[in-house]
């Protein structure tokens, strides 16, 4: 496969009025041609931020950009101009997010909306636009979507503003789609048509899928690999397969044995003890530690671990052994 996107090292921190937010700490992440990959992870391990910069969405200041390098198709473009990172930004790299009514303007229709996004980038007539939001609107199964055009975004359904959101990012054609919590809001029904008709995408267009998400099960239903994140910090990646089958990071063991099982009955859920860590004043060394039972003092509470390993990469200096598939039971 073709590497489309690659972040090396990306460091990114935050100026706040109680101090110095320690955000990103070299997070490394490659998507290639074709490929699905998830990034997961607790609230504020930054999934989001990670998503955000690869579009350079996130203000400077009071966002601090210290170190890495961001690549795509080939291109390094986290050193582009505003102007050129415009023609990136929905025509090559699009992005979804959860609530499609934050991203909707309330007091222009549908159709003037998706025409927009469609002229500014293809630069086409009003005419033009919209068959091409027709087609596209087609493309995701919207039923009449000539109605569909003159409508406000509150006339819809949460899952049908979310196709719009799908439509509009799919319209020009990107290389990229990020889905940055894309079906939280919704529910189970409309989350797995929502899920399928990434997926059908996908395999039809050949449209390389960034997925950001809280859920592993998400992640088991779409995704080809799996980036698993911790405070800031990558502490593991693989495929899906191997991720769930025989995960490395005790993190990552913690969140699959947080998830309950039809197989065995439990009285009470396994829980991670301890909380996530203070971003301001983040424990020495691995910022996982405090909450490890694996920990080895000396050295896991003074270094930070780093990411190794060819196809499945762990970040740990005391890693499980990936060789027992049954580790569950």
């Amino acid at each position: 496969m073709n590497e489309l996107l690659k972040i090396e090292n990306l460091k990114l921190y935050f100026n706040t009025e109680e101090g110095v937010v320690k955000a990103i700490e070299d997070v490394n992440l490659t998507i290639n041609t074709g490929e699905i990959v998830g990034i997961v992870g607790e609230t504020g391990s930054g999934k989001s931020v990670t998503a955000m910069s690869i579009l350079k969405l996130i203000p400077s200041p009071p966002a601090r950009y210290l170190n890495g390098e961001i690549w795509f198709d080939g291109q390094k473009i986290d050193n582009l101009s505003e102007e050129a990172m415009s023609n990136i930004r929905g025509k090559k790299i699009a992005m979804i997010f959860q609530e499609p009514m934050t991203s909707l303007n309330p007091t222009f229709t549908i159709g003037e909306q998706i025409c927009d996004v469609i002229m500014a980038h293809m630069q086409i007539r009003k005419e033009e636009a919209f068959k091409k939001a027709i087609e596209t609107f087609k493309l995701v199964k919207m039923q009449d979507p000539e109605s569909l055009m003159i409508k406000y975004p509150h006339q819809l359904s949460g899952g049908m503003r979310q196709r719009v959101m799908i439509a509009m990012a799919l319209v020009c054609n990107p290389k990229l789609l990020i889905a940055d919590e894309a079906t939280t809001a919704l529910d189970v029904t409309i989350q797995a048509q929502i899920l399928g008709l990434l997926k059908k995408m996908n395999k039809e267009l050949g449209l390389s899928i960034l997925i950001i998400t809280h859920s592993l099960g998400i992640v088991a239903q779409i995704c080809d690999r799996v980036v698993v994140m911790y405070s800031g910090y990558t502490v593991e990646s693989g495929n899906v397969y191997e991720i769930f089958n025989r995960p490395l990071h005790p993190y990552t063991r913690g969140l699959l044995n947080a998830i309950p099982s039809v197989e065995n009955k439990l009285e009470t859920l396994k829980a991670i003890e301890g909380t996530v860590p203070d971003l301001i004043d983040p424990p020495v060394g691995c910022r996982f530690h405090p909450r490890c039972g694996r920990v080895i003092k000396g050295l896991c509470d003074e270094h930070v671990p780093e990411l190794t390993g060819f196809d499945h990469k762990v970040a740990c200096f005391n890693p499980y052994d990936g060789g027992d598939e049954n580790w569950r039971s």
